[in-house]
């Protein structure tokens, strides 16, 4: 039971009895309301009857103070770049200040799937480069770390035949198609099956879907699909500058001197502004390969990694490629 501790606050009343003995300014006749012995009452007595209150476990209280709230004036990290090899990770180490803030947390991110990074750990996932920052809750302060990547020198993997997809799986080549690139890929193509592979933007589109025919587009958003007869089964699909050979079927797209995509060309689906366009390949991929006009950019493959993961594996870039997609993959 809280109270105000009486030889701060205690004052002897006024009345009717004892108003003589209250002071009294000489000039207006009005006393003060402070009695003359107000000062021995509250240093001397006051205490007494304050120690008996403790001693009866009544304590008292004093007004709350808030607390003190230090606030961040940024962050650091120990290295602003890193270099590692596929598969290795390194840790990184943030430092706020000051170093007596009141609130210190921050978060982790990458710019691509190059790394990975929890609390700090970066972990090199495929070669190429990527950006890790860290941002403190209090104030969004930020540092980075630049990650350069270079290709695993072991192989982490077994090759296989082929792996199957379910409609829901596709993978980022993360390669920008333009008017010199050329591709090739064998597919297992079953119905059910909407987009096989390609991209397309707010300008221009490549790529192939699929319906009761095999349609192949090349060119700008306005040009026409070309189509090539379609049945369920194993097809080897080859596109060279405005020509396409669907199985024995040749078809000619549009003629387009020059264009780029600033979406990535996927496997299993078409990329549409960078997301997947709709239902993508049910059937299996054999092989994919990418060329800019006659060299081969990307040669991707499917393998199961030592850890059972099943993905491709671009023996030109030396880097894994996962499932972007929500689906499973299983062994062809």
């Amino acid at each position: 039971m809280p109270y105000l501790d009486m030889r701060k606050c205690s004052q002897i009343a006024m009345t009717s009895k004892n108003k003589s003995k209250y002071t009294r300014n000489a000039n207006s006749g009005v006393g003060d309301g402070v009695h003359p012995v107000e000062s021995w009452y509250r240093t001397f007595y006051s205490p007494v009857i304050d120690q008996k209150l403790r001693n009866l476990g009544i304590g008292y209280t004093t007004a709350p103070v808030a607390p003190t709230v230090i606030a961040v004036t940024g962050v650091k990290l120990d290295q602003t770049t890193l270099t590692l090899n596929a598969g290795k990770s390194a840790q990184l180490t943030a430092t706020v200040s000051p170093s007596n803030a009141t609130n210190k947390s921050v978060t982790w991110s990458a710019s691509n799937s190059n790394v990975s990074v929890s609390g700090g750990k970066v972990t090199a996932k495929t070669a190429g480069s990527a950006i890790v920052t860290v941002t403190t809750a209090d104030g969004g302060y930020t540092a980075q770390c630049n990650v350069t990547v270079n290709a695993s020198t072991a192989v982490d993997h077994t090759e296989l035949t082929s792996l199957n997809l379910d409609g829901n799986c596709y993978f980022d080549t993360e390669i920008l198609p333009d008017e010199k690139t050329n591709t090739k890929a064998r597919w297992n193509l079953q119905s059910g099956t909407t987009y096989i592979a390609g991209a397309r933007d707010d300008n221009y589109k490549i790529g192939y879907s699929c319906t009761d025919n095999i349609y192949v587009v090349r060119g700008t958003v306005s040009s026409a699909d070309k189509n090539a007869p379609f049945w369920a089964n194993d097809w080897i699909i080859e596109q060279t500058n405005a020509s396409c050979k669907v199985g024995d079927t040749i078809v000619a797209t549009d003629a387009i001197d020059s264009f780029k995509l600033s979406s990535p060309y996927y496997l299993g689906n078409m990329s549409k502004n960078s997301t997947p366009a709709g239902t993508g390949v049910v059937g299996k991929i054999y092989y994919a390969q990418i060329y800019s006009g006659d060299t081969l950019v990307a040669d991707m493959i499917p393998v199961k990694k030592s850890d059972g993961t099943l993905c491709l594996y671009d023996k030109v870039r030396k880097k894994y490629i996962y499932n972007a997609g929500t689906g499973t993959l299983k062994e062809g």
